[in-house]
């Protein structure tokens, strides 16, 4: 199904939508999302995000605003 669904499309923001939209309702999830953290370590980027009777957490972030343990786990290249 994933493959089905990625395969016509080639813009990477759509990409990382539609991945994160399949992965929410196979998991019955109200949340799934892509994570980038900027160059600087400090800041992370939240581009497309899967969200069912929730709001969106699209948006800039401090790292440490998810805690210090997935900070540190982001940091070291962890997902």
């Amino acid at each position: 199904a994933l493959g089905d669904a990625l395969g016509p499309l080639s813009d990477p923001a759509a990409i990382q939508a539609e991945s994160a939209r399949l992965l929410g309702e196979h998991l019955g999830a109200t949340r799934a999302f892509y994570a980038e953290v900027e160059a600087d370590g400090q800041q992370l980027v939240i581009g497309q995000d899967y969200h069912n009777g929730v709001p969106s957490l699209a948006g800039h972030y401090r790292l440490e605003d998810f805690g210090a343990t997935l900070a540190d786990a982001f940091r070291a290249g962890r997902t």
